[in-house]
């Protein structure tokens, strides 16, 4: 259960796993291969200075479901291919977040920072990665992942480095169901009260006052 795509070109899906691809086709961060990890402010502003988002770097993202199920833990294997050989050292770096449920790490590849996933200095060295994900405790929500991977040649520049960006969501078994998700204050969700009070409405002017000016012409026609 897999899925891949390169950006911007698309690719194609797992069975299992619904995926929001997003082309970032403007300021995107990029990811330096740092023998510590990224995580935080780092993510969240990078720099420019591998350029673009490279449609080399082919992404692939293994054991998530397309639907959850409330605090059930899956195993997550992230990877990529493409890009510059694996030579020298420090070759492959990631980041990976998630807007609801909580992130572990399983070996000593992975470390987690305010709940990031992002490598260890021992796992720079490898362009493939394997956490635990724990779903949130609410079915009614979706988390939405963000997936950044940086291939590097190892030579300790930026230049001849590759990168990209992977954006997805996985939805809880309710999404949309009654007390969650929907809004019935928005211009085109008309909430249930007016309606009825527009109905209601209506009713009294049909049955009161066109009855009562229908006896008023009545009355004057006699007159």
């Amino acid at each position: 259960m897999s899925f891949s795509y390169a950006v911007p070109f698309g690719g194609y899906l797992s069975r299992k796993v619904v995926v929001t691809l997003s082309f970032i086709l403007l300021l995107a961060p990029a990811i330096l291969a740092l023998p510590g990890g990224i995580s935080g402010s780092v993510v969240d502003s990078g720099c420019m200075c591998h350029g673009g988002a490279s449609d080399e770097v082919l992404i692939s993202v293994d054991g998530l479901p397309e639907i959850f199920v409330v605090e059930e833990v899956y195993t997550v294997t992230v990877s990529f291919e493409g890009g510059p050989d694996e030579a020298g050292e420090n070759y492959g770096g990631f980041n990976l977040k998630s807007t609801h449920g909580t992130l572990y790490e399983i070996d000593n590849s992975v470390q987690i920072i305010d709940n990031e996933a992002t490598h260890t200095e021992e796992g720079n060295n490898q362009r493939s990665w394997t956490i635990e994900w724990k779903a949130p405790s609410n079915d009614r929500v979706s988390a939405n992942f963000v997936l950044l991977v940086n291939s590097v040649n190892g030579d300790e520049t930026s230049s001849g480095d590759q990168w990209n960006e992977f954006e997805f969501t996985t939805m809880g078994e309710n999404v949309g169901a009654s007390g969650g998700g929907l809004d019935w204050t928005g211009a085109d969700n008309v909430p249930v009260w007016k309606t009825f009070l527009i109905g209601l409405v209506i009713s009294m002017i049909i049955i009161y006052v066109l009855p009562k000016e229908g006896e008023q012409e009545n009355n004057n026609g006699e007159e």
